[in-house]
């Protein structure tokens, strides 16, 4: 029988001491990140609090489960879901990795905005920035967008990224390494560097929860699809 060019490790692969109560375990260990991931096979209503005159559930007969978040038809209108509040449980740390992604699409790019990543609570984070979070946004009547860090109700960092497009999946990612102290940011395996070493005022101290967010610009309805997300934090 063919077989194909995968590396195979039929006992399982770990990554914890011989010594620990979890050795045996046949894959990595997921307790050393505080870790959140939905692919959105189902949309847990009372788990989100959502806010604005949109709609936001479940796109019927998708591959993989995907949300649509949608504005109402007015012109300006910020439709958000946050997850978990009040309960945020997030805190940034600079000894700490930290990784959040997504795989998200806007409808229409330039009449659309968007926000994802991590936040304190916030009722429309497009249309009024949140005291603190660290996030990926796009505004309406841009096609690029930025990954901000915000403390304090100041933007620490704030850096471009490249030109979207309307009806393509983007796989959006933040990482922060604690071994090389760097904030990276990507947009379908595109990098860029938000911060080198940054220190932990310019992270913040305040928990935080996932958050998204679509706005529109004209008086249409527009819509961002979220596939899936993840969240993961050493311990």
């Amino acid at each position: 029988m063919a077989q194909s060019d995968i590396a195979r490790f039929p006992s399982g692969v770990n990554n914890m001491p011989e010594n620990s109560g979890l050795a045996d375990l046949r894959w990595p260990n997921p307790l050393l990140y505080n870790l959140q991931y939905d692919d959105f096979n189902n949309y847990r209503v009372l788990e989100w609090t959502s806010n604005g005159g949109g709609a936001v559930g479940l796109v019927a007969g998708t591959d993989g489960g995907v949300v649509s978040l949608s504005t109402s038809a007015v012109a300006n209108n910020e439709m958000s879901i946050a997850y978990g509040a009040p309960n945020l449980t997030f805190v940034p740390n600079v000894s700490k990795d930290l990784i959040f992604a997504a795989r998200i699409q806007l409808d229409d790019v330039l009449n659309g905005g968007f926000l994802f990543g991590l936040s304190v609570a916030a009722v429309d984070p497009l249309t009024t920035p949140p005291s603190d979070g660290m996030y990926f946004r796009k505004l309406t009547g841009q096609t690029a967008g930025q990954f901000t860090i915000r403390v304090g109700g100041t933007n620490v960092f704030d850096v471009a990224f490249p030109t979207m497009a309307s009806g393509v999946w983007y796989d959006i990612v933040a990482a922060y390494s604690s071994d090389d102290g760097v904030f990276r940011a990507f947009v379908n395996d595109g990098a860029v560097r938000v911060a080198t070493n940054p220190t932990q005022a310019q992270l913040g101290t305040v928990p935080m929860g996932v958050v998204f967010s679509a706005r529109n610009q004209t008086a249409a309805v527009r819509t961002l699809f979220i596939d899936n997300y993840l969240v993961a934090k050493a311990r």
